[in-house]
């Protein structure tokens, strides 16, 4: 008789506070997500930032290394050390998530590439025809900097 009264208290006693347990642990996991989710975008903001700035020193590189002719062995060499510093920026920027923007041969997107000028080209009317300045994407969905373009007239 007295396991049949505890075992009727405890039933009792679920049956009451189960539906308050349920509401706190679902509202637990909705914050727990809340926070997860600010947590990400808050690294995608930091990661924006960074990048943005780091464009700035990717871009000089870009500049400096089509100034550079190598003649000399000792040019080479410099050469050969431009490439490996600039090859592990962009590897950087991939481990990041930012990749840089698909262009020539493809078709004009106004979310992604920045039309500077159409030309004539070997390309059908609306493809990017030639990459002025590299652009970059964040996770395949948030814009670095859009790619600047020419586009076949």
């Amino acid at each position: 008789k007295e396991l049949e009264a505890t075992q009727a208290t405890l039933a009792a006693g679920k049956e009451e506070y189960q539906e308050q347990m349920d509401k706190l642990e679902m509202e637990f996991r909705n914050q727990q997500d809340r926070l997860n989710t600010a947590g990400d975008a808050g690294d995608e903001t930091a990661i924006m930032s960074v990048a943005r700035k780091m464009l700035e020193v990717l871009d000089n590189f870009d500049r400096a290394f089509q100034v550079v002719k190598a003649e000399s062995e000792e040019d080479i060499v410099i050469e050969t050390k431009y490439q490996a510093v600039y090859d592990n920026i962009l590897a950087t920027f991939a481990d990041l998530g930012v990749k840089p923007v698909p262009t020539v041969g493809i078709e004009f997107d106004y979310e992604i590439h920045q039309a500077v000028l159409q030309r004539p080209s070997e390309y059908e009317e609306g493809i990017v025809c030639e990459e002025l300045q590299k652009g970059f994407i964040l996770n395949d969905k948030k814009l670095v900097r859009p790619a600047m373009v020419a586009v076949a007239a």
